[in-house]
């Protein structure tokens, strides 16, 4: 069942735009902007995500140009790999890059100490 709402003249370019601004800083839904404001929901909907010029000099809406980021760098170190619980109730964690002879020496001396 089509709703009869009033005709407005929302034909020329500059009208939609004004439509399409006032709707993006209304805070309503666009079906409830679109009622209270005698538009056809779906024709607003149509100015705002529709289809775009199709000439050739049409830039997209935005155009990004994002940075290259080294994620590696940003991540926290590996995760510890060992945990050794020590005597006095200490806690001693050996990283997971921790090369195996220093951590062979660690426990080494501490055999020796507990």
């Amino acid at each position: 069942m089509k709703q009869d709402l009033p005709e407005r003249n929302t034909g020329r370019e500059t009208d939609r735009e004004s439509w399409v601004s006032r709707y993006r800083t209304s805070g309503l839904s666009l079906q409830r902007f679109a009622l209270e404001h005698g538009l056809r929901p779906t024709q607003l909907h149509y100015w705002i995500y529709g289809k775009r010029s199709r000439s050739s000099d049409s830039q997209p809406l935005v155009q990004a140009r994002l940075p290259q980021i080294a994620w590696g760098e940003l991540l926290p170190p590996p995760a510890w790999a060992a945990e050794i619980s020590l005597a006095d109730g200490s806690t001693l964690r050996v990283n997971a890059t921790a090369p195996a002879g220093w951590v062979a020496e660690v426990v080494k001396h501490l055999r020796g100490v507990c």
